[in-house]
């Protein structure tokens, strides 16, 4: 790396336009160089803010399974592109620059990315914003250095992970926010550090493993909503004559490191997934959400696992390839936002067009815009709207077929749900406000 792009000290404001991207091209919408007018990147003369952030994000969709390759690719398109405008020309400049950099252009792509979400015309399922969360773990790659900072998420011995938790919007499926831990960081954790910010009002669908007092009374302190699915390790009550009215469906989640608070007032939908019964907690009443929305709103959570199937699978990003600790935050971080504007674009583009953007074939579009990349045009938002999923229809499920290597997971169970005690009503009693 020389001296000339990594020099430290030197600020630069702003950054030309490409020079051949017009009002329906993708950067120009969803990445205009406008939106980094105040951002300033310190010591690197041959990057600025528009500039790394658009390389960023054309690496994680190149299909090249190096470092180097994918940056080699990347600044060839970007030269085409921006008219012969000067770029960096080192991995290593690149990696330095997005480093010190990364988290304030994160924070202008996010922000921006979410006013776009919000000012769409998405069709609502229900009459609010309904954000799926989960986490999974993405692996990378086997040096001293990424040991000692993520350690292992899974098997000891295995290769170093990160820990990753998306906020999903379950009818555009677009990303709302995302957090990266090392691979022991539980996921409540990394939610609880994005409620402040979801939308007012939205509803929060997850998976058992998520539910906790804390959390959820933080969740309803902000004025949201829940509905998560628990399993047989959660221990609810009924009949604790706390809320002013119960139903038949009323438990209450009071666990006994929470006694000094009064408890949670939650209601309980039994279901049918497949085979097997199933238990949901929501704080709505059914005049809020019906048991069958309620049931449709889970299983629409399955989407999220979609996505992280399509960042693992179809861009192959399982593991990443940066032996740098922080190198690979950035990897993983601007691989995400990768996928996310290229399903919020494509969402966009859908529901302009009257069509489900839960539609969206990512792998389809991925393979158009890298051939868009490779041809003489500029890269154009119509080339997303034929990556539209197929009509295949699966002639027996997967459960039939051998999978030697896969882990199989127990279902979570039902809860335990028992009567209260006197002395936890009388307790209960001292919760509430006076007559």
């Amino acid at each position: 790396m020389t001296r000339k792009e990594s020099g430290v000290g030197v600020r630069k404001e702003s950054a030309p336009a490409f020079h051949r991207l017009g009002p329906a091209d993708l950067f120009s919408r969803f990445l205009p160089a406008e939106l980094f007018a105040g951002a300033v990147l310190h010591g690197n003369l041959m990057w600025t803010p528009p500039l790394l952030v658009w390389a960023a994000v054309l690496s994680a969709w190149s299909a090249a399974g190096t470092l180097l390759d994918r940056f080699t690719g990347v600044r060839a398109g970007l030269s085409r592109l921006s008219g012969g405008a000067p770029i960096g020309s080192t991995y290593a400049g690149f990696a330095a620059a997005l480093r010190r950099a990364g988290g304030d252009l994160l924070d202008i792509v996010r922000g921006h990315l979410r006013r776009r979400w919000s000012a769409a015309a998405f069709e609502r399922s229900v009459d609010r914003p309904v954000f799926a969360v989960d986490g999974t773990r993405i692996e990378t790659a086997r040096t001293a250095a990424n040991q000692r900072a993520f350690g292992w998420g899974g098997k000891p011995g295995g290769p170093p992970q990160m820990m990753l938790v998306v906020v999903r919007d379950v009818d555009s499926g677009a990303p709302w926010d995302f957090r990266i831990a090392d691979g022991s960081a539980a996921e409540r954790t990394l939610l609880r550090q994005m409620l402040d910010g979801l939308p007012a009002g939205a509803r929060i669908v997850a998976d058992a493993g998520l539910l906790g007092y804390d959390l959820l009374a933080e969740i309803l302190a902000g004025g949201r909503s829940f509905l998560l699915r628990v399993g047989k390790n959660v221990s609810l009550l009924r009949r604790l004559g706390f809320a002013a009215r119960e139903r038949s469906d009323t438990v209450y989640l009071w666990p006994g490191t929470a006694r000094g608070r009064p408890p949670l007032v939650l209601r309980q939908i039994r279901l049918r997934l497949g085979r097997r019964r199933a238990c949901l907690l929501t704080d709505a009443g059914p005049s809020q959400l019906s048991d069958a929305a309620a049931a449709r709103l889970y299983r629409r959570r399955w989407g999220i696992e979609v996505f992280y199937r399509s960042l693992k699978q179809t861009m192959v990003r399982r593991t990443m390839r940066s032996g740098d600790p922080d190198n690979a935050r950035a990897e993983l971080a601007w691989s995400v936002v990768g996928l996310w504007v290229l399903t919020l674009a494509a969402a966009e583009r859908f529901a302009a067009r009257r069509r489900d953007p839960l539609r969206l074939s990512p792998a389809g579009a991925l393979r158009r815009l890298r051939a868009a990349l490779d041809a003489p045009q500029a890269l154009d938002l119509t080339v997303l709207d034929d990556a539209v999923l197929d009509d295949y229809r699966r002639r027996r499920p997967k459960t039939a077929r051998r999978w030697p290597r896969k882990r199989t997971r127990r279902p979570p169970g039902l809860p335990r749900v028992r009567r209260a005690t006197p002395w936890e009503i009388r307790l209960a009693g001292s919760f509430k406000p006076a007559a």
